[in-house]
């Protein structure tokens, strides 16, 4: 073979030590990726290294609110999402060291970014928001800190109170737990019921209220004061019945119920009930046992009744004319008891007899409750998921004061109602008044999942961040004192 001539037979080519085959697609993708994370973390360093002073707040104009400082710690929290309406993204921190964010949420503007603190900082920071295609401009944009503001309190307060006594057990729950990562904040509440909570805050002797009945105009002007009423939890009531021959749920529509305490329907064999529940029977009978109802209410003030009256009114325009709502109304017909263990007995004992507890006191007891026809049309249980769905649509509502029975939903459960927590907007004391709302916001992030175990039902998301914002706003005229 000639000496320039090529071998016939290959030549064997030196492997190399590794080999990676990637396709350009994806060497390009990488090579973006990592520009990308380059980027971000310049912008995230430089941001630190100046962080944006706070404009004094006469000179900001009234679209871009300044919300001052306020100094806080990470604790775990359930993440809020941001509004469909603003796409930003969420703030990564590991969750045992502080989160370093500054957030502003105004018409059509909203920015996350880092600061230098371990606080939570809000300022003007105007990002002009993503145009939407159609339709026109939401009136907010809502962006969702993820994460529970915890001030720092540098003296010991305690924090007095009265007030609901449905919310005593998640109120006592929450400030224990509150305390354990405030240790300097310490809560007194007397369960006293809806009408102490009020009197707190108009006679103005305790530092906060719970009431399941909002406050009225009238006492709100008795205050003399701006007293800001929050939603705590969600409760519900429900019908229990003694039909021991009826096997099944027993559905109510609007009008049964309605007609039931109006004393217009008086046996179980009524067609309104034969109508709603064609497929219960009872054994050896065409529908419902011909025996008569048996209406049990409660005689004593109380947050049950001024739920379910206030649905009965909302249903059934004779009912609001003839007894109306409130704690305590002249009722029709039935026989009065006291509280919900009367009612309970009442109705065990009698057979045909009807009746209306507290949801969660139905639950705990395994009493038989039936499903309640919704504004949607739909025959709906009470679940805490339900009950929540019951405040859904209220997020928004002008005046959270507004009952939300009989709401729109089709799974909302129509006799549901919030217990509120009543604060003023100005405490006389800032450490109290740091205390306070670093513990309102911690109750709407984590004392959220604490409610759902006692079974109580939790705040929707977007409620649980309207009233965030509000507190946020709270702060800022507490800071600007």
């Amino acid at each position: 073979m000639a000496k320039n001539e090529p071998s016939s037979t290959p030549r064997k080519a030196k492997e190399p030590f590794l080999v990676i085959n990637i396709s350009r697609t994806t060497a390009l993708l990488t090579v973006l990726s990592l520009a990308l994370v380059a980027i971000v973390l310049g912008s995230m360093l430089s941001g630190q290294d100046k962080p944006h002073p706070a404009a004094p707040v006469a000179s900001v104009p009234e679209e871009t609110p300044t919300i001052r400082t306020i100094t806080a710690a990470k604790s775990p929290a359930k993440p809020i999402p941001s509004s469909d309406s603003i796409n930003a993204p969420e703030p990564e921190a590991p969750r045992d060291e502080p989160v370093k964010v500054a957030v502003v949420a105004n018409n059509n503007h909203a920015e996350i970014r880092p600061t230098e603190s371990h606080a939570v900082v809000y300022q003007p920071i105007p990002v002009r928001a993503e145009e939407p295609e159609e339709g026109p401009r939401p009136a907010t944009a809502v962006v969702a800190v993820e994460s529970v503001p915890v001030a720092v309190v540098t003296e010991e307060t305690t924090l007095q109170g009265a007030g609901s006594t449905f919310a005593y057990p998640i109120f006592q729950r929450w400030f224990n737990d509150f305390h354990r990562i405030a240790p300097k904040v310490q809560f007194e509440y007397e369960a006293r019921g809806s009408g102490a909570g009020i009197k707190e805050m108009t006679t103005g002797t305790g530092d906060f209220g719970a009431t399941d009945m909002p406050m009225t105009d009238a006492q709100l002007a008795e205050a003399g004061k701006r007293i800001v009423q929050i939603p705590a939890v969600l409760g519900a009531v429900v019908p229990i019945y003694n039909l021991p021959d009826v096997t099944g749920e027993v559905k109510f529509t609007p009008q049964i119920l309605a007609g039931i305490y109006q004393g217009t329907i008086t046996s179980w064999s009524d067609p309104e009930i034969a109508k709603a529940n064609p497929e219960l029977r009872s054994p050896g009978v065409t529908g419902f046992p011909n025996i008569p109802i048996v209406v049990t209410h409660r005689f004593d003030g109380c947050r049950e009744t001024a739920i379910f009256t206030e649905y009965l009114s909302s249903v059934s325009p004779a009912w609001r004319h003839d007894a109306g709502t409130g704690s305590s109304v002249k009722w029709p017909a039935g026989l009065g008891v006291k509280g919900n263990e009367g009612v309970r007995a009442l109705v065990r004992q009698t057979e045909g007899a009807v009746g209306y507890v507290d949801f969660q006191f139905a639950e705990s007891n395994q009493l038989r409750f039936g499903s309640v026809r919704n504004r949607s049309g739909k025959f709906v249980r009470a679940t805490l998921e339900n009950i929540t769905a019951a405040a859904e649509s209220y997020s928004t509502a002008a005046d959270l004061r507004e009952p939300i029975v009989n709401g729109p939903g089709i799974d909302a459960y129509p006799i549901s109602g919030f217990t509120w927590m009543l604060v003023p907007a100005q405490e006389r004391e800032p450490e109290k008044q740091r205390g306070m709302l670093a513990f309102l916001g911690w109750m709407l992030d984590d004392g959220q999942g604490s409610a759902e175990q006692l079974r109580y039902a939790p705040l929707p998301r977007k409620l649980a961040l309207r009233m965030k914002q509000q507190i946020a706003q709270l702060q800022m005229v507490s800071e600007v004192r």
